[in-house]
């Protein structure tokens, strides 16, 4: 015991101190002095004492405090009679050894054990030769024990809930010696709470110790009953264990016998005959719940069922150790000790075993039949023929090498046995099946599936959702161990849904043996895109109805560990019609290292081609960590990114999550950058936007911490002679309704839209062409991301020096040629009628008409100024529209109305303009009388009849005022006039 050896241990080093101390001060402080520094190098322990006053007779120790790990030995006073003289002489007599009121606590806590020191303890012991136990009692000096008073209190820990349970011990006894038998009786009694299953628990033991020399022991017995009492035993419960070592010419006997109402609970015998290098021996075991928890202390156990017997040897070096013999286990209600682990319902083990550990490494199976089942079996393993291995050195022993070593049958594992480990996430399905077999292989073992390992309807869900439903999984797993080192695979692993194959896996690992190659390990994997976006984890994530996902991976695992990946989506569509257009092919790849210290080195490029065009995007950086939180350094390259190629993605891959359609996304409780600090900057070489519009030379970097998302000096050039520069930050307050807030600043200079209409309306002429400059002060908030930058609002304005506006449709001329002729077939039809002959300026005023609607359709414009806000509506609204050229000028207002999830481009737009006029088009539109009397400060009279443009930026209408300009050159042709006879 613990307890002794720190007390012995006191006691040696008062003696000894004494012993050294007469000649140079027979004083208490020096002896306090002496066992205080000799007790400091005491590894592990931590012991501390008030006062040492030693004579030379007896010896008063006094407030002794040990501290181990999980324990705390304290001791008031300790009376040590040993004369210092024959002690001195290594014959310790000690006459008499009282300690009262100390206490053993043994709750949680403690000093801490040096793990290093006690790992090389349990190293030296397991390296030691086994000798005998009452061979390895042998004392250094010559012990005799006149008589011993030890009275205190244990405390132990209780059930959770409870308090500490504290125990009454006392030992009394002695008169040991050489031809002597001693005798020492230990007494201990607790009381539990009066509701507890048992409420008094007493234990009697007698320990009888015989020496056959002064520093020797023949026999040690130890006899205790223990006894329980309490209002949920039928009766008290009685146990008596018996354990004794006997030493008779050189050999030792050991047996333990545990017994309760005349039943044998645990028999244990063994022998180590003198001159032996073996110990053997054999075992029986009875016993079941019933018979232990009344002496648990009321700690919870499951209910349960051991009986077998058989025999058991080792050599005297422990080099080998070997167990034979039957086992039958019977339990139930395993949720008494964790609650989690009653989905194992009542189980039924049983072993028939003849096993050895021999060698230090080999193992030696001669027998072996073992099999778990439940409310049905569940597996069973059986030797096929007697076998042994050694691992270190791949070394197999058979008798027939046609034949295989062993047979494992799953015949139905339940998933939910998983759930124990599974936290929060509950699978179910079918059964767990398969069979495997062990077999020699040249320089070692394989083990193969014969059945592959299958189960059927794997539903697994996470509070309530499920993430994947009724899938069927087949795996072939295999493992090869030879000398030269291990490797494991997962055969043909195969996920299905009704028939269709989901995903497919094929991987390896391994690694050589010496333990200074690194693991590695590497596979590949295919996924069907349309059958597993069916799955509930993916529903609504991708809208496609074809494709294909590939990928393969290797890694190395040692001090660097190092990552290789590769994914493809191929054949992707999300409408599967001929004449849809197809969507990319992408690619990405990840390179990553990560170093001892945990800092992550990544590359990942990506590539996206379709139609024999290629698109690329590089990141690569560092992830490392500071105060426990990732820090990223990044950069963002290109050569080429086409967006017409990457377009077509948007709405395949766009998120729609599980909720309806136009339902926005929910409210992110932290930021997307959440975790994450650090910065990552841009630097993309040229993006096109289809065929003449391209934004080159991009620039910037994005700064990343706990509260913001900053993006600073952010530059680019559009076309030749275009700049755009931006600042920036996205801010996260986890107290708002929209937590995301943005802040930034566009400038564009020297923008040309022209480019930008061609590509949305390719071969017809852009709405609006010119340089533009083009200031911008934005602002927005959101619940996510997507939902912030669809509710950006601000100001714009637009200014430009020169250009085209084309904004009045060009046909509208086409039309009033047309209506020209017709009023002349007309006219001509009217004069054979009547005799009259038609006037030709009524054509005429068609064709001026005409003229002016062309004039109209095309205005080479001086200055253009647009000033613009989008308001809390998230409608754009035009404050002020001012077009000045040679011959027009356009005033007005309006707006470009919102809808959710339409593009700028193509939401509504209603503008409202004044046009004036002068020059040959002013006399022109006087001509068929269209100005009206009044003339603006610039000298230009304004136009009478309303113009108004509705449709979209994209697909301009002007349709009412191209009717009304028709109408009113048809009218002022006079064609009208005539018709009605006036």
């Amino acid at each position: 015991m613990k307890i002794v050896r720190v007390v012995l241990i006191v006691v040696g080093a008062v003696v000894v101190l004494l012993a050294g101390a007469v000649a140079i001060a027979f004083t208490s402080g020096f002896q306090t002095w002496a066992a205080r520094k000799a007790l400091a190098g005491q590894s592990g322990v931590v012991t501390s004492l008030d006062r040492v006053d030693a004579g030379w007779q007896k010896t008063v120790v006094s407030g002794i405090t040990v501290r181990t790990a999980g324990a705390m030995v304290t001791v008031p006073r300790v009376e040590l009679d040993v004369p210092l003289l024959p002690a001195a002489s290594r014959r310790v007599e000690i006459k008499k050894l009282v300690a009262q009121g100390w206490t053993v606590d043994l709750t949680p806590g403690g000093t801490a054990v040096d793990a290093t020191t006690a790992a090389q303890a349990t190293s030296a012991q397991a390296a030691a030769v086994f000798r005998g136990v009452l061979s390895e009692l042998q004392l250094p000096v010559a012990l005799t024990i006149g008589t011993v008073d030890l009275e205190g209190v244990v405390v132990l820990p209780a059930a959770a809930g409870q308090a500490p349970l504290r125990m009454q011990v006392k030992l009394t006894g002695g008169d040991l010696g050489p031809g002597r038998p001693g005798t020492f009786t230990l007494d201990a009694a607790a009381t539990l709470a009066a509701d507890a299953p048992v409420h008094s628990l007493k234990a009697h033991s007698v320990i009888t110790a015989a020496m056959d020399t002064a520093s020797t022991f023949s026999h040690l017995a130890v006899t205790t009953e223990l006894d329980a009492n309490g209002p949920q035993l039928a009766a008290p419960a009685h146990l008596v264990v018996l354990t004794t070592a006997d030493r008779d010419g050189g050999g030792e006997t050991y047996a333990t016998n545990i017994a309760s109402g005349g039943r044998t609970l645990l028999k244990v015998h063994a022998d180590f005959p003198a001159q032996a290098t073996k110990l053997t021996g054999t075992w029986e075991i009875a016993m079941g719940d019933a018979d232990v928890a009344p002496y648990t202390l009321g700690l919870p156990l499951p209910q349960f069922r051991v009986e077998g017997g058989g025999e058991f040897s080792t050599e005297a070096s422990f080099a080998t150790v070997a167990a034979s013999g039957k086992l039958d286990v019977a339990t139930d209600k395993l949720a008494n000790v964790r609650p989690d682990l009653g989905v194992l319902g009542a189980l039924k083990i049983t072993a028939d075993f003849d096993v050895r550990h021999e060698g230090g490494a080999t193992v030696r199976v001669n027998r072996l039949t073992a099999a778990v089942a439940g409310a049905k079996p569940v597996l069973h393993v059986q030797a096929l023929q007697p076998f042994a291995f050694n691992p270190q050195t791949a070394e197999l022993k058979i008798a027939d090498p046609a034949k295989e070593l062993l047979e494992l049958t799953i015949d139905g594992v339940p998933l939910a046995w998983a759930r124990p480990f599974l936290s929060e996430m509950n699978i179910s399905g079918s059964d767990v099946q398969g069979q495997f077999f062990l077999s020699p292989r040249t320089g070692g073992l394989s083990l193969r599936a014969r059945t592959p390992l299958a189960v059927k309807g794997v539903t697994v869900a996470v509070a309530g959702q499920a993430l994947v439903r009724d899938l069927d999984v087949a795996l072939s797993p295999s493992f090869d161990f030879t000398a030269q080192g291990w490797q494991a695979g997962s055969g043909d692993l195969s996920v299905r849904s009704g028939g269709a194959l989901l995903f497919a896996l094929n991987a390896r690992a391994g690694r050589l043996a010496g333990g200074h190659d690194p693991l590695k390990a590497t596979g590949e994997w295919s996924a069907s895109l349309p059958a597993l976006l069916t799955q509930p984890l993916f529903a609504g994530k991708l809208a496609l109805k074809q494709g294909e996902a590939t990928g393969n991976f290797a890694a190395s695992v040692d001090g660097r560990q190092e990552v290789q990946a590769k994914i493809a989506l191929t054949k992707l569509a999300a409408d599967p019609a001929p004449s849809a257009p197809p969507l990319p092919n992408v690619t990405l790849e990840l390179r990553a290292s990560v170093d001892p210290d945990h800092t992550v080195t990544f590359t990942v490029p990506i590539a996206v081609e379709r139609q024999g065009r290629k698109s690329d995007l590089n990141l690569a950086g560092t992830l490392s960590h500071s105060a426990h939180q990732p820090v990223i350094d990044a950069r963002v390259t290109s050569d080429y990114v086409w967006l017409d190629d990457l377009q077509p993605l948007a709405a395949p891959l766009a998120s729609g999550g599980d909720r309806a359609p136009g339902e926005p996304a929910g409210r992110d409780a932290s930021p997307i950058w959440a975790g994450v600090s650090g910065k990552i900057s841009l630097a993309l070489k040229k993006v096109v936007y289809g065929t003449d519009y391209e934004l080159t030379n991009i620039t910037g970097t994005v700064t990343l911490d706990a509260g913001a998302a900053k993006l600073d000096a952010f530059q680019a050039r559009l076309g030749a002679d275009s700049d755009v520069r931006a600042n920036g930050a996205v801010t996260f307050d986890t107290q708002a309704a929209r937590p995301y807030a943005l802040k930034a600043d566009v400038q564009v200079a020297n923008f040309d839209p022209g480019p930008l209409f061609k590509a949305l309306k390719p071969g017809q002429p852009a709405t609006v062409e010119g340089i533009f400059n083009a200031t911008s002060t934005l602002r927005a908030d959101g619940e996510n991301i997507g939902n912030l930058i669809n509710r950006a609002r601000g100001d714009v304005t637009l200014t430009s020096k020169g250009g085209k506006f084309r904004a009045l449709s060009a046909d509208l001329s086409d039309k009033i040629q047309k209506s020209s002729s017709t009023v002349a077939a007309i006219g001509g039809l009217i004069g054979a009628v009547t005799g009259k002959s038609q006037p030709a300026e009524y054509a005429n005023k068609s064709q001026v008409a005409a003229d002016i609607a062309k004039a109209l359709s095309d205005i080479a414009y001086d200055q253009m100024t647009v000033d613009l806000t989008r308001d809390d509506a998230l409608n754009f609204k035009v404050k002020d529209f001012s077009l000045i050229s040679p011959e027009v000028r356009l005033t007005g207002t309006g707006e470009i109305r919102h809808a959710e999830n339409v593009p700028i481009l193509k939401s509504a737009m209603a503008l409202s303009f004044q046009l004036g006029a002068r020059g040959k088009l002013g006399e022109k539109m006087k001509h068929v009388s269209l100005l009206a009397a009044t003339t603006d400060a610039l000298g230009y009279t304004t136009c009478n009849i309303p113009l108004k443009i509705g449709g979209t930026l994209e697909n301009p209408d002007a349709s009412s005022w191209q009717n009304a300009l028709l109408k009113a050159a048809l009218e002022k042709s006079g064609l009208f006039n005539e018709l009605l006879g006036k």
